[in-house]
């Protein structure tokens, strides 16, 4: 038996290169990546996609139940890729240590990406506390708690929410506190695909990175917790500069998985995440955390 062709050229159309038998076809006029592709084969859909998605015109439809996302946009080939695939393009974008290469993986990858069809913008209720002069079938209910002032000098103010993305416009800093199940980590997984979109596209806004606290075990401090995971995504780009000028979104979600030796150990990790300036997602804890909280 003939072993298949690594490539075909159909006379002037599309070229096709890549194991055609397995499932994978890049090609001028269509790209499908479905599998057995190689390193190579994700760095040129990779690319590809950077530019599609950079374009702001790109549509993605997504075929959760047969592991499929089909990217379109005007004059670029139609894109068809694996849930594998497009999973595997995380690492290779991290291998880069390119920004945009990042922003571009995460907005395909399923973790994030499957939300852009499932995701229903939420309502809610802002409630806010000032300092006196000197994806279920019934949709939660957001209120956002900002503690300012003590006893009875805390004035209480009620503002109505069409999207979640209001209460994150206006503070720098929030924990999401709910029940299991109540889509925290959905909102996130949310929040970070639109950070993506919008920074790929306008080139401004933060870069955002989503981290589980059910990971922050054997570091040092949540400074080094961030900074691992910051590499894994973008290499040795620094970290501190992006920090220090606000230019990271930090999504760090399951607060109650965190692990903690004691009352004590838990304030002082807990403490340490507040400086970072993030969105924190987690069951209520012991402790009074002092950022703004959104319900």
């Amino acid at each position: 038996m003939n072993k298949p062709p690594s490539s075909i050229h159909t006379a002037g159309g599309a070229v096709v290169s890549g194991d055609v038998n397995a499932g994978t076809f890049i090609g001028r006029d269509q790209i499908i990546v479905i599998s057995g592709y190689t390193s190579d084969d994700l760095e040129r859909l990779l690319d590809v996609l950077r530019s599609v998605l950079a374009s702001g015109r790109a549509d993605l439809c997504a075929d959760v139940r047969r592991g499929r996302l089909r990217v379109t946009a005007p004059d670029a080939p139609p894109i068809l890729l694996s849930s594998e695939a497009a999973r595997d393009l995380m690492p290779v974008a991290g291998r880069r240590a390119d920004e945009s290469a990042y922003l571009t993986a995460l907005q395909v990858n399923p973790r994030y990406g499957r939300w852009a069809v499932q995701f229903v913008p939420l309502a809610g209720i802002l409630t806010t506390f000032e300092r006196p002069p000197g994806w279920t079938d019934i949709p939660p209910e957001f209120t956002l708690l900002e503690v300012h002032g003590e006893g009875p000098g805390r004035q209480v103010r009620r503002i109505r929410l069409d999207d979640i993305t209001q209460a994150t416009d206006r503070h720098d800093a929030l924990v999401i506190l709910g029940e299991p199940g109540a889509g925290k980590t959905t909102v996130l997984y949310k929040l970070a695909l639109d950070a993506a979109r919008h920074r790929l596209i306008n080139g401004k806004g933060r870069i955002p990175l989503y981290l589980s606290l059910a990971d922050y075990r054997d570091y040092p401090s949540p400074f080094d917790f961030v900074q691992a995971v910051w590499r894994q995504h973008l290499g040795k780009q620094d970290l501190t500069d992006r920090l220090r000028e606000g230019g990271l979104l930090l999504l760090v979600d399951a607060l109650n998985e965190m692990p903690f030796r004691d009352d004590r150990d838990y304030r002082e990790r807990v403490g340490g995440l507040a400086p970072l300036r993030l969105r924190v997602a987690g069951q209520p804890g012991p402790l009074h955390l002092p950022q703004p909280g959104l319900r």
